[in-house]
């Protein structure tokens, strides 16, 4: 059959689709079906003179009423309430919380007018399964184009498949190019689903062939669950508020004009040459009380000043000498126009030093002036984190942006570590300024430390 309206060819793919979703005989596992509905502002394109989403109401509101009779619906809508919002995302239909006429009622109230954040959207259906964990979870998303959040919708829809919360993800791509088919595509693949183009009559007529010699019902897979990590509990927690330092804290080879307490903030500054070891540092940190042996993971905020560029923060456990395990930010100047921003994870002891790094960031600019601007502008925090799992130890960083920057921080970690015995008990916070064959002795680096945090199961 040859099928020349637009708005039936989406009808058949769904009625076709409904194949898959149409109840069997009675079960205890249930049959749901969420709906993820794209109301974001490129719905207003046309196909064959009739807006996007007017097709997309028709479609939805007869496939909710082929659906209503023991199946359990619900329906997600995206980018339908604020331009520019990558948060709007809302759950419009529970689950079986409402009857096909009350739906399409809220369907036909729908004005496209945002973003795509389909990952976004996926996290939602997840929430809107809670309870139903194990059953025929199936989603359908409708979309007619990429995501445009940042999100990776592709992971999201892995995730949502490997914990058993979606049996099976379907997808139509409505009209969309080539790069937002790949990745609804990739979607549809990931969520042990089906993918379906709804581009014109000729490949719908295809894909609804396929469908009906393909489609069929599936049951939910028993899912072995996997515990989830424990949760850790807070052993050291200081945020530096007040006018002195907490008596726990030991300051070693102190440099009272180059260190001070004021605005919540601990201020260290070290003159460009100073290293940042035990042997040689200054107004080095450690913690009076001896952390407890076994798993667990120190997290420092900070914020520098990069002035000298030779900028060097450590954090780590020490064994009172100048051995231990240590977590390192380091600025690295390698020529007169680039300075990189290095993570790295060391260990000292016995023997060589084990030692491992990332390029985690990269300032460029022909003097000091402008690269400090380019960092100032761009990393407005860090936090440098110490792991230990086992025998295991790990070095990570969060560079966190400023406010509305398009992407968000994530956590970049080192290769690790293996200790077979612990490197020492003792906290320590150590910050310098290495000098570099590229720039002159001169200036100094400066950190703002916010807190440090201790935390084991």
């Amino acid at each position: 059959m040859f099928f020349r309206n637009p708005c039936n060819l989406v009808v058949k793919l769904f009625l076709a689709a409904g194949i898959l979703l149409l109840p069997g005989p009675a079960s205890a596992q249930g049959n749901n079906v969420l709906f993820i509905l794209d109301a974001s502002n490129s719905m207003w394109g046309r196909v064959d003179g009739e807006p996007k989403i007017e097709i997309a109401r028709r479609v939805l509101t007869r496939t909710l009423v082929e659906l209503e009779k023991g199946t359990s619906t619900g329906l997600v809508v995206y980018g339908h309430r604020r331009r520019a919002d990558c948060g709007d995302v809302e759950l419009m239909v529970p689950l079986g919380s409402a009857e096909a006429g009350a739906i399409r009622k809220k369907v036909s109230a729908i004005v496209p007018k945002g973003k795509t954040p389909i990952a976004a959207s996926l996290s939602a259906a997840a929430k809107a399964f809670a309870g139903r964990e194990g059953e025929a979870n199936n989603i359908i998303l409708i979309s007619d184009g990429i995501e445009t959040c940042k999100g990776d919708p592709c992971k999201v829809a892995a995730d949502l498949s490997s914990r058993g919360i979606a049996t099976r993800i379907h997808v139509v791509g409505f009209d969309v190019d080539a790069k937002a088919r790949d990745q609804l595509r990739c979607i549809a693949k990931k969520g042990g689903g089906r993918y379906f183009d709804a581009a014109d009559a000729g490949e719908l007529d295809a894909a609804l062939t396929t469908v009906r010699k393909e489609v069929k019902a599936v049951a939910a897979k028993p899912v072995k669950k996997t515990p989830p990590p424990p949760e850790l509990q807070t052993w050291l927690e200081d945020d530096f508020e007040g006018d002195a330092l907490s008596e726990k804290w030991e300051v070693i080879r102190p440099d009272r004009d180059n260190l001070g307490l004021g605005e919540g903030m601990l201020t260290l500054i070290a003159p460009d040459g100073l290293r940042a070891t035990l042997a040689e540092g200054r107004n080095i940190l450690r913690y009076r009380e001896a952390v407890p042996d076994g798993n667990w993971r120190i997290t420092l905020r900070f914020r520098i000043s990069a002035r000298s560029f030779g900028e060097v923060v450590r954090l780590g456990m020490s064994n009172g000498k100048d051995g231990g395990i240590f977590a390192s930010l380091r600025m690295v100047t390698e020529n007169y126009v680039t300075t990189r921003a290095m993570l790295g994870i060391e260990k000292r002891g016995r023997g060589k030093p084990a030692y491992f790094s990332n390029t985690v960031f990269e300032i460029s600019g022909r003097n000091l002036l402008q690269r400090s601007r380019a960092w100032e502008k761009r990393i407005t925090a860090a936090e440098l984190r110490l792991e230990r799992k086992g025998r295991n130890y790990t070095a990570a960083i969060r560079l966190l942006a400023p406010p509305g920057a398009k992407t968000a921080a994530k956590w970049i970690a080192t290769r690790r570590i293996s200790s077979l015995r612990a490197p020492g008990n003792e906290l320590v916070i150590l910050f310098g300024s290495e000098p570099s064959n590229y720039l002159p002795r001169k200036g100094e680096g400066v950190i703002d430390i916010d807190w440090v945090r201790v935390e084991m199961p």
